[in-house]
């Protein structure tokens, strides 16, 4: 028993091929994927991390328009204490933490799923367990943010991680060209 377990450890650490890399490699994806994400959400109290792979909620070029003055225009009590005031740049990893309906207030930033796919945007009204939301950088709401249930929410953003996003980004992107 011994020598095979010797012999797995230099195939895998050891051995210089290319199907000791692969191996190397699904055996890294598995231990990450499986153990380490999950003890690190486990540890911590986090829901989930996103890689941010979309512009919409970066603060650059005009953000008054998007950002400050449409908050302002239609009504929004804008305050510089708003979680995330600098906004989510793309390649940033977000931390996700589940939190009660009663503790998402109008400002907070939520990851939100709707057909499959995660969504991350700032609260711009709450009433009656609905939500609705905007990206920073939208020039408009967008229909899909308009009647989110709290069970489609996965969680609130309590902090970020700059440039960590960017292997998802690449992968999205490259992804997406294929196809």
């Amino acid at each position: 028993m011994k020598e095979k377990i010797k012999k797995i450890y230099h195939f895998i650490f050891v051995e210089d091929s290319w199907i000791s890399y692969v191996v190397f490699t699904i055996l890294a994806y598995v231990i990450l994927k499986f153990a380490i994400y999950p003890g690190i959400l486990y540890a911590t109290g986090l829901t989930d991390v996103s890689g941010i792979v979309t512009g919409s909620m970066v603060h650059s070029g005009d953000i008054n328009y998007t950002y400050k003055n449409w908050l302002i225009f239609h009504g929004y009590n804008y305050s510089s204490n708003w979680p995330l005031k600098d906004g989510i740049n793309i390649g940033d990893v977000v931390l996700i933490k589940k939190v009660n309906d009663s503790q998402i207030h109008v400002g907070d930033v939520i990851m939100y799923k709707i057909y499959g796919i995660d969504i991350v945007h700032r609260v711009i009204n709450k009433s009656d367990g609905r939500f609705e939301t905007k990206g920073d950088a939208n020039p408009y709401q967008l229909p899909f943010e308009k009647n989110i249930s709290y069970n489609m929410v996965v969680g609130k953003v309590v902090g970020k991680i700059p440039y960590l996003g960017w292997p998802k980004v690449l992968l999205t992107y490259l992804i997406m060209k294929v196809k």
